[in-house]
């Protein structure tokens, strides 16, 4: 069957020739066009069967090239290849009584930080617009607890950053607990502020979270890709997934309207865990730019090992939804839609 095949290559060479005749060593084929089609259908699939094709792809300046074998009907190609995972399953959910309304930022050297506690604050100034209800919550908050507090006037929130900058106040109300969480950050990590207090900054929030009323929901979708130690994972070429955070009407309610809101990846709260043999562990946290543009890891960890990359994956949301009562909605997550695409190169192995 070889030689049949052999026969066909030197005669799909010979074809352009097949019209030239010569005495001076030229060659001469003495077939006919149909007896040169039927030795072509006749050993076609064993030719293909048993050729190797290089082929180069010319993109962008840059050369790719790549080794097709096709033996049998199976096509092999030596390169890059990408694998994915997709499909609808249900994370891990939970809620939380995370406090809602007002929170304090203060500075830690006027006030140690201590157990974190707004009891701790006895007699301390207070950065906060007069007359305002974030001032009346403060007075009410600190007559329950038996304390007292002394107003700092502001104007608004760039003016109240100021003074607290200065020491003008010891403390200063902002709107929220998650808005405080990122105020103090910034604040803690401003190199500007040449005179920073070196004990940092603390938060404490004016009221404690209700648990009979979850103000904060969060949900965690884990995804795996198994590596093997003849393989090089290159990167991740797409990831995508989102989830539905729904509001149901409890039953008997009045003027209640069933809805709910979808919510994609927090990228400042997901990480991947690398799990390979010979015990070796890797952890990666995910960092993000504006607009929450992943970067992604440019080198996966473990080559060269048998590795269980494990990517964990968040959303959250405060329950401070428009239209969302706890006395009227009940809420639950729904599940998870992804679609995660990675490239992988081969790696040849020696034991």
């Amino acid at each position: 069957m070889k030689g049949n095949a052999y026969l066909l290559s030197l005669i799909l060479l010979l074809v352009p020739l097949a019209g030239c005749a010569g005495s001076d060593g030229e060659v001469n084929v003495d077939l006919t066009t149909e007896e040169i089609q039927e030795l072509i259908d006749d050993n076609i699939d064993d030719f293909l069967n048993n050729t190797s094709i290089t082929v180069n792809q010319e993109n962008n300046n840059t050369t790719n090239t790549q080794t097709i074998v096709n033996h049998y009907n199976t096509t092999i190609l030596q390169s890059s290849s990408l694998k994915s995972i997709t499909g609808e399953k249900s994370g891990l959910g939970f809620f939380d009584d995370y406090p809602v309304g007002l929170a304090l930022i203060v500075r830690g050297d006027r006030y140690a930080y201590g157990t974190g506690s707004l009891d701790q604050l006895n007699g301390a100034n207070i950065c906060v617009g007069i007359g305002t209800n974030a001032e009346s919550d403060l007075v009410s908050r600190f007559n329950d607890m038996n304390i007292g507090f002394t107003s700092v006037p502001i104007a608004d929130g760039s003016e109240g950053i100021q003074k607290f900058r200065d020491g003008e106040c010891d403390a200063l109300t902002i709107t929220s607990l998650v808005l405080a969480e990122d105020k103090a950050s910034q604040l803690n990590n401003d190199t500007t502020w040449t005179d920073r207090p070196t004990e940092g900054i603390w938060i404490v929030p004016l009221f404690e979270g209700n648990g009979e009323a979850p103000a904060y929901a969060e949900n965690m979708l884990s995804l795996q890709i198994n590596q093997s130690r003849d393989e090089e994972i290159v990167g991740i070429y797409s990831l995508f997934a989102q989830i539905n955070l729904t509001f149901e009407c409890r039953e008997n309610s009045d003027n209640c309207t069933d809805f709910s809101f979808t919510y994609g990846i927090d990228w400042s709260e997901s990480s991947m865990i690398s799990v390979c043999s010979h015990n070796l562990t890797f952890l990666w946290e995910a960092s993000y730019a504006s607009g929450s543009s992943l970067y992604l890891p440019i080198d996966f960890p473990g080559i060269g090992f048998d590795c269980v990359h494990t990517l964990n994956l968040v959303a959250s949301t405060m329950l401070q939804t428009p239209g969302y009562s706890h006395e009227t909605h009940t809420v639950a997550w729904a599940n998870w839609v992804y679609s995660l695409v990675w490239e992988t190169y081969p790696i040849e192995t020696q034991n």
